[in-house]
């Protein structure tokens, strides 16, 4: 068994425990409430945002609930790109009258 790296452990990755004690200091709260749990948790959420732009330099910062949707997210965005840059030749049709609106 010593021979394997099993690289596919996000969830059962050990936490840091510089990690684990920032974790302890953050609010619980619905973000988007307007109660004063929401108002503050949505507060730290803006003030992390903040800080990581800080640290990486200009752009954009959104977070995301999982790796799938921060992956379709970023699809979507270079298809965009790939669009305005090279002009779209696409048709568009009107859309299935069972189609449910979605959001990323």
């Amino acid at each position: 068994m010593s021979d394997i790296i099993y690289l596919d452990n996000p969830a059962s990755t050990p936490l840091d425990p510089m990690v684990a004690e920032a974790l302890c200091s953050v609010v619980s709260g619905n973000p988007h409430a307007t109660h004063a749990l929401g108002i503050q948790a949505s507060y730290q959420i803006e003030s992390a945002r903040q800080q990581i732009l800080s640290l990486a330099g200009k752009g954009r910062l959104i977070f995301t609930s999982s790796a799938t949707e921060a992956n379709s997210l970023a699809i979507l965005g270079m298809a965009l790109r790939e669009l305005r840059l090279k002009g779209s030749g696409a048709k568009s049709s009107p859309a299935p009258r069972n189609m449910r609106p979605f959001s990323i």
